[in-house]
């Protein structure tokens, strides 16, 4: 007898399965690209619709922080009136699960991505206008020390009265603003239910010497096994890399080259090195580089900040592209990058037909088109705060408000004095006046004390970064504070929380906060200690210093502070947006209106 030769299995199907997975996956990208871009010009004609309101009063540069607050209340009223649209705007701008990655959550893309209107200012610093070293050091020193005494204050401030609030009212935690409600209680108590001794539930008809049959679990959600192909995988990681690159190569520089038009190749430039640097953090999170030694590896981590790396890469490539071209100076290819014109101010110019003094061709760069996705980063926080509207209209959202007012006062007239006290000219003290704020506001604020605008630009970007570079160890600190405190708790009252597995004792340390990914929770937490999250790591009950913390970076780190809080997911990364807010409005109220702008100037004299 022969043997006959088996046949290759049939991999038609199993092809086509796979190739359909990547296409839905494809469209699904191409889809959140234009819910995003649509959500942009959203976002950009309510700014402009609100501008035209502020015009008669030339407060325009509220119409950001005033669209926020109008989606926010749009959103709350229409929730109110028609509870049953709550689901529809869950299926339209979150994830479906949280499976889902991030990038199909409108919101969340566009907050983790608004950072690329931070290095704008750095960038367009001119190099003829730069102080001496000796001016320079003064700055330096007078932003380290209003620095660590406006974080410590406003800390030590807030911790003491939301605790002393929290003692006065009692068990009260969820009318406080704590996660607290009743979908987490229901969420509790279901996992208390299936974590009972299986004695109770298994049955008293049950031999106690027999062995139950093993039999495989079931994930009824897991996805099926997919054959790997790394030049997809390679593909699919590198495509918002590579798809800048290719536009530049085919499109931008041509168009560079011909028409000495260089919008076009600075967007997809810029764009090619924001990408660059955030796929660079992700992916050293997620290597095997100094895994053998943790703190090594969250310190560089922390420090391949993408708005610092895109900072440094786009000196270098304007710097670069200017000694490269002969026929333009630096100054001129700068301007050509971002002019700074806000694009509400472009449209109000070309619809009624008015001269731009400081932009007159009306020019709009790339550096004016990243500034105006962090415009609409901060119109779209309007929706993580109807997310949050019960931490808000709060007892402790109050007592947010009214220490950032406080705060803001402290930090106007502290900035300026200790600034004048150090040394610095008077241009240069009033910088500090506006240090916290966002860019929009703070070019009103050195318009009216006459301060330096160059100066200030650099702080408000420096310490929106050194806030991000700070928050992941500060996180870290009230993390494994909280930890130390849950199981103080825990012991003192019999109960006994479940250890973690060598392995993941191990890997849990070898990670930072931004760095762990959510663990699925095995045992209930104590019943009288709500479970929530942050940083990704999963700790027990929410104090008063997750929100003296969330209070501290929203008034310190602005902008910057808020998209690292709302990244990881913060529980009280509202009160972080509300303190912004409030902080940014009062500095501008404290350094621009009579008597406080006379008081403000004074201090500086």
């Amino acid at each position: 007898m022969t043997e006959s030769t088996p046949s290759a299995p049939d991999t038609g199907p199993v092809t086509s399965t796979v190739w359909r997975s990547r296409f839905q996956a494809a469209i699904g990208e191409i889809t959140t690209i234009l819910y995003v871009v649509v959500l942009f010009l959203a976002s950009e004609l309510i700014i402009w619709t609100i501008s035209l309101a502020l015009a008669p009063v030339n407060i325009e540069y509220f119409s950001a922080i005033l669209s926020m607050v109008l989606v926010f209340a749009t959103m709350t009223g229409i929730t109110t009136i028609l509870p049953s649209s709550d689901p529809f705007y869950q299926l339209m701008m979150k994830p479906k699960s949280l499976k889902t990655d991030s990038r199909f959550c409108k919101i969340d893309f566009v907050n983790s991505h608004l950072g690329i209107g931070f290095p704008v200012p750095i960038v367009m610093l001119d190099p003829e206008n730069v102080l001496n070293a000796k001016e320079i050091a003064k700055i330096i020193c007078v932003c380290v020390i209003t620095n660590l005494i406006s974080w410590t204050a406003c800390f030590v401030v807030a911790y003491c009265v939301l605790t002393l609030a929290t003692r006065s009212t009692g068990f009260t935690c969820g009318r406080l603003g704590f996660n607290n409600t009743q979908t987490e209680k229901r969420a509790r108590r279901g996992a208390e239910a299936t974590n009972q001794p299986k004695e109770e539930t298994e049955g008293a008809s049950e031999p106690a010497n027999r062995t139950p049959p093993t039999t495989p679990a079931i994930d009824l959600d897991a996805e099926p096994a997919k054959p790997k192909s790394s030049v997809w995988d390679s593909a699919v990681a590198l495509y918002p890399i590579l798809l800048p690159v290719f536009v530049a190569l085919v499109v931008g520089t041509p168009i560079a080259a011909k028409l000495h038009d260089h919008r076009v190749l600075d967007i997809c430039i810029l764009l090619c090195l924001w990408n660059t640097s955030v796929q660079s953090q992700r992916g050293f999170k997620v290597s095997r580089i100094c895994s053998g030694s943790p703190r090594i590896k969250r310190m560089l981590t922390t420090t391949m900040n993408p708005v610092l790396l895109t900072t440094l890469l786009t000196i270098g490539y304007t710097r670069s592209k200017a000694a490269a071209t002969i026929d333009m100076s630096l100054t001129d290819l700068l301007h050509q990058f971002s002019f700074g014109t806000p694009l509400y101010a472009i449209w109000t110019s070309s619809v009624k037909q008015t001269l731009l003094t400081a932009n007159p061709t009306r020019n709009f760069g790339a550096g004016d088109a990243a500034l105006a996705v962090l415009e609409c980063g901060i119109v779209v926080w309007g929706f993580k705060l109807y997310e949050n509207r019960r931490q808000v209209f709060s007892l402790n959202g109050l007592l947010v408000t009214i220490l950032a007012t406080l705060a803001a006062a402290f930090n106007v007239f502290m900035g300026v004095r200790i600034g004048r006290l150090v040394g610095l000219e008077p241009a240069e003290s009033l910088s500090f006046a506006a240090r916290c704020t966002t860019l929009a506001l703070a070019r009103p604020i050195m318009e009216s004390v006459q301060g330096n605008a160059a100066v200030n630009a650099a702080l408000v970007v420096t310490n929106g970064i050194l806030g991000q570079l700070m928050c992941p160890y500060l996180v870290g600190l009230l993390v494994a504070k909280m930890r130390s405190h849950t199981v103080d708790n825990q012991e003192s009252s019999g109960y006994t929380s479940p250890q973690e597995s060598p392995a993941e004792a191990s890997s849990s340390g070898s990670q930072s906060p931004l760095m762990t990914a959510p663990k699925p929770q095995t045992e209930p937490a104590s019943p009288r200690t709500p479970t929530t999250r942050l940083g990704g790591q999963e700790v027990v009950g929410n104090s008063p210093a997750t929100l003296a913390l969330n209070f501290t970076i929203g008034a310190n780190a602005a902008a910057m502070g808020v998209a690292y809080l709302l990244e990881i997911g913060s529980p009280a990364a509202a009160f972080a947006v509300l303190s912004m807010i409030v902080y940014g409005v009062m500095t501008v109220v404290f350094a621009t209106v009579e008597p406080m702008r006379s008081a403000v100037i004074s201090l500086a004299a």
